[in-house]
């Protein structure tokens, strides 16, 4: 299977962090095969402890940006089992040298579900959507 950029572009607000992994090392376990090197984006992840993020922006063009975030285990899997839930939404006009239609906004939305189940203490596994 092959992916094109497209599938490859991940929103910032998603992400815990990005790594550079320099070298021929990733022609073996890259995603993107490549020799030189490559970006990894590593996707937030369920926490152990409850954790809240609420926020608003408003900004430059008119932006407003809605965000959420909420971690945690889910009670009564003896915190073997935690979920995360991240989602942010922009609502946007246009820059001031764009002739828009009246009244014409954007959107764009991004969401993030995940599921983590500690098999022991070195076994892992992490489903996202």
């Amino acid at each position: 299977m092959e992916l094109d950029a497209s599938q490859l572009t991940v929103d910032g607000f998603a992400l815990d962090r990005v790594e550079v992994v320099r070298g021929p090392a990733t022609a073996l376990h890259g995603i993107t095969r490549s020799f030189g090197g490559e970006i990894n984006s590593v996707l937030k992840r369920p926490t152990h402890d409850f954790q809240l993020s609420a926020g608003y922006e408003h900004g430059s063009f008119n932006t407003d940006r809605y965000s959420l975030d909420v971690s945690g285990p889910i009670p009564g899997t003896d915190r073997r089992l935690s979920a995360r839930f991240a989602a942010k939404f922009d609502d946007y006009g246009n820059p001031i040298d764009v002739a828009p239609a009246s009244g014409s906004r954007n959107h764009k939305e991004i969401y993030l579900a995940s599921l983590a189940m500690n098999f022991s203490p070195a076994t892992s596994a992490t489903l996202w959507w």
